[in-house]
């Protein structure tokens, strides 16, 4: 039996907003060794960062773009500014890095965007869901020779433990900046009993299809990272799985000799917005500017109309948009979309927050915001 419940759907529509947010894709930050706010190279890499998490096209394609590599980039920077990196997140403590913070002007983004016929990454980002563990692994500490010369050595543990990570601040630290540098939107899960009971350290060091099946059903999240770090004297390891919407899990290992653990995670999260580039973008094919109608049902008073005027506002495919009319439980308006219909359908729909009605007028797009709930 089904049952219409209004608190519910709204319950639900609110959720649904909070699994999509809109990031600002006018700056970025890149990892730089010096405080010379002269070199055009850190420029043309900050630039092609900013010019990667507005298009989802590769640092690749973009370097080696000929618009891009003719236009004045520094005539489009707004602001910049250098953050120097603490020690304590460095291995090598002898070296400074620093946080080459730039912020561009938007105009001048998309005019290159444009003229370069890159394609679009829509800045309502899904958000990801994380899932973390690491195993510690140090050698001994040899005590001080006692006075018949004996050494007193710290016994070893049979068997490193395995852990949630969520505490972990080195990992910490790189990735929220790192997330930050690439417009990724990040989550924790809750690590409650509910969490605990299905997936376990161990499982996440497995990468186990436990996990994402939790991001789904608990979180409503379509997007996982299971991550898995191993730590040594030596060395450190990360083991990634990547599962987005149905697609099966991508596994994948990050190790190099000789690099900050902070350059390992680049390339971890390097790794995982191409892969999130590769479902969300919209192709250049699919960029057409042009208005439609909209019809949205359903609604239930001013609050529903003031959710859905924030929801449109937030759509970053949608250029602007009017209200014709509200009443009666449903308001009509126009919108200008950067996009075609086909595609911004395809936002809506993962977006699960509107409910398209293919049976509307084919001069309209009908949505309704309710939903139908099993008792």
């Amino acid at each position: 039996m089904f049952l219409r419940i209004k608190v519910a759907v709204i319950l639900l529509f609110m959720a649904s907003i909070a699994c999509a947010t809109l990031v600002d894709v006018s700056k970025t930050s890149i990892l730089v060794n010096d405080t010379n706010a002269n070199d055009p190279l850190k420029f043309k890499q900050a630039f092609a960062q900013i010019i990667a998490n507005n298009t989802g096209e590769s640092i690749l394609n973009i370097l080696q773009d000929p618009y891009f590599n003719e236009v004045n980039i520094k005539s489009g920077v707004k602001r910049t500014s250098f953050e120097k990196i603490d020690s304590k997140y460095l291995k090598d403590n002898t070296l400074d890095y620093y946080w080459f913070h730039v912020v561009m002007h938007e105009n001048f983004i998309s005019s290159l965007i444009k003229q370069s016929g890159f394609s679009l990454l829509p800045h309502n980002r899904q958000e990801i869901m994380l899932w973390v563990a690491k195993e510690e692994i140090f050698a001994p500490e040899v005590q001080n020779p006692l006075e018949d010369d004996e050494i007193v050595i710290t016994p070893l543990i049979d068997e490193p433990a395995v852990q949630y990570a969520y505490d972990d601040e080195v990992f910490n630290y790189w990735m929220k900046h790192w997330a930050e540098s690439m417009a990724l939107v990040f989550t924790n899960p809750n690590i409650d009993e509910g969490d605990m009971l299905i997936v376990s350290p161990e499982s996440i060091q497995s990468l186990s299809f436990q996990a994402h099946e939790q991001s789904r059903l608990k979180y409503d999240k379509n997007i996982s990272l299971l991550l898995f770090l191993k730590r040594t004297d030596d060395e450190v390891k990360y083991r990634t799985g990547v599962f987005i919407d149905d697609e099966d899990m991508s596994i994948k290992h990050f190790q190099q000799e000789g690099v900050e653990e902070g350059e390992i995670l680049y390339s971890v999260f390097s790794d995982l917005a191409e892969k999130y580039a590769n479902t969300y973008k919209i192709d250049a094919n699919d960029l057409s500017a042009h208005s439609v109608q909209m019809v949205i049902d359903s609604l239930d008073g001013f609050d529903d109309v003031n959710s859905i005027k924030n929801y449109l506002k937030n759509l970053s495919v949608i250029e602007s948009y009017k209200i014709i009319s509200a009443y009666k439980g449903h308001i009509v308006l126009t919108a200008n979309l950067t996009v075609t219909s086909e595609s911004f359908l395809k936002i809506i729909e993962r977006q699960n927050i509107l409910f398209h009605d293919q049976n509307g007028p084919i001069n309209q797009l009908k949505f309704q915001l309710v939903t139908e709930l099993e008792e």
